[in-house]
């Protein structure tokens, strides 16, 4: 008989797409009026891929498996750089991008002061939890990411990593209610790609934590969705700024996989102890 081990690519894939999948298509067609009943928008899709790692881990390794995968939420150590990228990369990402936005179109951006520090941790405790990033870093660095660095390089597992991660998300550009309702798909692309080695990163540098990751993915999703559009005002929307904040994230990642290479360049995990 075939072991089940094989196939755990797959059954990640399957599970994972046909979750989110099946669920946004039935909003999709409840939003067209092209269904007997009517489906909410609704933040359950995002757990796609936390349910595509389960059923994965599950498949292939049993209940220890499962067990070792939600260890991983404990881990918490890590270098004081990892924590502060993590924590407050997004907000340097950005504070950047305005410094290049005022140099290339001779206009200085004005900026709100941010006053809802009372409420903010409120909010990312929501986005963590309904807003993508628990439902979505359980499979993209609980399981997508260590797997397939146990066949190939970090760099390479982390290219399948962004075109898996951006696929995923395809069906939201026609999803009414949804963060990514009407964007182009290619400028998503070029914001999801560098930022899937920026997660890599993190995930390696604090040996395969999930938690710091799920730390990173919860400041970005806040700060990009609760304090820069106050804080920026329409200016948040600026196409010159978008272009400036993805050079940024390029810039960020290019030099991150330069100073880690022979890490990011390394045998899979299997053979160089990664």
């Amino acid at each position: 008989m075939t072991s089940p081990r094989k196939h755990g690519l797959l059954v990640f894939l399957i599970a994972t797409f046909g979750f989110s999948w099946g669920l946004w298509a039935l909003m999709i067609l409840s939003q067209r009026g092209l269904l007997p009943f009517t489906v909410p928008t609704h933040w359950s899709g995002s757990f796609g891929p936390a349910f595509g790692a389960i059923v994965a881990v599950f498949w292939t390794e049993r209940g220890a498996g499962l067990r070792s995968l939600f260890r991983r939420f404990l881990l918490w150590r890590a270098g004081a750089g990892v924590w502060l990228l993590a924590l407050f990369g997004i907000v340097a990402a950005y504070a950047l991008a305005l410094a290049v936005f005022a140099l290339v179109s001779g206009r200085t951006p004005a900026a709100a002061a941010y006053t809802q520090w009372l409420t903010l941790l409120a909010y990312a405790g929501i986005i963590l939890v309904i807003g993508g990033p628990l439902g979505e870093e359980i499979g993209w660095r609980g399981f997508l990411q260590p797997y397939l660095q146990t066949r190939m390089a970090p760099f390479w597992a982390s290219c399948v990593v962004g075109v898996v991660w951006v696929a995923w998300h395809v069906p939201l550009v026609w999803l009414e209610g949804a963060a990514q309702k009407g964007e182009s798909i290619l400028a998503f692309a070029l914001l999801v790609i560098p930022l899937t080695f920026i997660f890599t990163w993190v995930f390696n540098a604090a040996n395969g934590s999930l938690l710091l990751p799920l730390v990173l993915h919860t400041s970005i999703n806040t700060v990009s969705y609760v304090v820069v559009p106050p804080v920026l005002g329409p200016l948040a929307e600026d196409a010159v700024l978008t272009r400036c904040f993805t050079g940024v994230l390029w810039a960020a990642a290019i030099v991150l996989v330069w100073r880690s290479r022979r890490r990011f360049f390394a045998g899979p995990a299997g053979e160089a102890g990664l």
